[in-house]
């Protein structure tokens, strides 16, 4: 019976993140929304950020920031929306010791667009496009581009 937790834990350990569906999202709450919430006056897109679930990286804050602005802090399973007049825009987070990661992206259409944050199995973070996105992503030959290549928005 001693042995069982040393056979399950290592199960565990060396699992990624799992994406939540848009409808078990759990919304933040108004007050951490830092940015972005106002309607603008010209045109825009809600952009959509969910923070997956899993145990991986659950002890790391993830800190969403948009154009180096911090936007908001994200736990496990959350999502935040944001609305964004169209044009181009960094997006990244900073997960403290569960690493940084950054993406350019071009917003070209008044459709939402949504991203993940996601950690790998060593517990380093990413923001990374939907897998809707992805698919699209790579239906135009642009899936397994570096880092920082930009995203045309219109896609989502």
């Amino acid at each position: 019976m001693r042995l069982l937790p040393l056979i399950i834990i290592p199960l565990f350990a060396g699992c990624a993140t799992q994406p939540v569906p848009a409808n078990r999202a759990i919304p933040v709450s108004p007050e951490r929304l830092l940015s972005y919430q106002e309607i603008p006056s010209e045109p825009f897109q809600y952009l959509v950020i969910n923070r997956d679930k899993g145990l991986t990286g659950i002890s790391c804050d993830a800190a969403i920031y948009i154009d180096d602005q911090l936007s908001v802090q994200l736990n496990p399973e959350e999502s935040a929306i944001f609305k964004l007049p169209l044009g181009n825009y960094t997006l990244s987070v900073d997960a403290g010791e569960c690493g940084k990661d950054r993406l350019q992206a071009s917003i070209l259409s008044s459709s939402a667009a949504r991203f993940r944050i996601a950690f790998d199995s060593k517990a380093q973070a990413s923001i990374l496009p939907t897998e809707a996105g992805l698919n699209r992503l790579c239906s135009i030959g642009m899936c397994g581009q570096p880092p920082g290549t930009p995203v045309p928005w219109w896609l989502y």
